[in-house]
């Protein structure tokens, strides 16, 4: 018998989705747009409960930080492929993910929260609808990092290429797709990255110029 152990992963269930349409719901259709709208939504419910647990931790000045809430998703549901992705007994059709951070820039620290969702959609049942599970958000890193303690801030780029439907009226048919991971990385004796999409790029940019001003007068 092997020794080995298999974590046993608990889903949630979030809400129904459409995948499927016109007659009789033979073509399928892509959830994208929906499902990244449901994700965003749950996790900006989400982060009370997030503050909340940076709160009871470090102390935070009732004045004189600036905060920021980033949250990245791949836009696009990836198609799972193949027979072996299951949730109970109910095949899951795609997948997605949301990567959640919470920046405090105080005086002479940050504060940095980090945690990760994932999501799945099963396959269409009556009606031509999925479901949308959810899992994670339990686990988190939780750091407090003093400015004259970084030593770089850099750029921060992955890609991927995934599965997705074709948008439009493409019948449902498959195409690749590129997600990229953009944001930046302090490295503090260990690595911690920072990430956002790209509706944020902006704040992001402000995050980074405003770590680098407050390195740079700490030291």
């Amino acid at each position: 018998m092997s020794g080995e152990k298999t974590g046993v992963i608990e889903y949630s269930k979030l809400k129904s989705i459409k995948l499927k349409s016109g007659f009789i719901f033979k073509r399928r259709r892509d959830p994208s747009e929906d499902l990244d709208a449901e994700i965003r939504h749950f996790c900006s419910e989400q982060r009370p409960r997030f503050n909340s647990i940076v709160a009871s931790t470090f102390d935070l000045p009732d004045d004189g930080f600036t905060k920021f809430e980033f949250i990245w998703t791949p836009k696009r549901a990836r198609i799972v492929s193949g027979g072996s992705d299951y949730i109970d007994t109910t095949k899951v059709a795609f997948r997605s993910e949301a990567d959640i951070t919470l920046l405090y820039l105080k005086e002479r620290s940050l504060i940095l929260f980090n945690t990760k969702y994932r999501f799945a959609v099963t396959e269409p049942g009556c009606g031509g609808n999925g479901t949308i599970f959810h899992t994670g958000g339990t686990n988190f890193t939780l750091e407090e990092i003093y400015f004259n303690k970084i030593t770089t801030v850099g750029a921060y780029h992955n890609e991927e290429i995934f599965k997705v439907i074709s948008p439009g009226c493409g019948g449902g048919t498959e195409t690749n797709y590129t997600v990229m991971k953009d944001g930046f990385v302090i490295r503090a004796g260990e690595s911690f990255r920072i990430v956002a999409s790209e509706d944020a790029t902006d704040e992001l940019r402000d995050a980074r110029q405003l770590i680098n001003q407050k390195i740079s007068t700490s030291n």
